[in-house]
């Protein structure tokens, strides 16, 4: 709404037409309770929940975990947008680890625990470029 708008809507309804009002359309699915129980499954591995190809989370693996715990139907487009709204992106959501070369679903570290180490103890980072004579 533009300033003229919001003038224009005080003088004829009042102060209390620029409260928010209830939004149209259905409620969405990722409740509260949802999205907390979501997030704990989505520190897991897919393959631990019998879904998905991979052991990260996609948009046809989360279709598949959403049905089978919560009843939840969506389409493959609207579970990667509420992958991306739970913060995991692309990048973030696949568990290659370059250090050690696997993933480690098993021992639950993320490669960012594991770059913070070796930044605290740079004497044990691997050696990617030869140093300069």
């Amino acid at each position: 709404m533009s300033l003229v708008t919001w003038t224009n809507t005080v003088n004829k309804e009042g102060v209390e037409s620029l409260r928010p009002k209830g939004k149209p359309g259905r409620r969405g699915q990722l409740t509260d309770s949802v999205r907390r129980k979501l997030e704990q499954d989505l520190e897991k591995s897919p393959k631990e929940f019998g879904v998905g190809r991979h052991h990260w989370w996609d948009g046809p693996s989360l279709v598949e975990h959403l049905r089978n715990r919560f009843e939840i139907e969506l389409n493959e487009r609207q579970a990667q947008r509420w992958l991306r709204e739970l913060g995991y992106d692309r990048s973030r959501h696949r568990p290659w680890d370059y250090i050690d070369g696997g993933y480690d679903a098993v021992e639950g570290k993320a490669l960012e625990d594991k770059v913070e180490k070796l930044t605290e103890e740079p004497e044990k980072a691997p050696k990617l470029l030869p140093e300069k004579t």
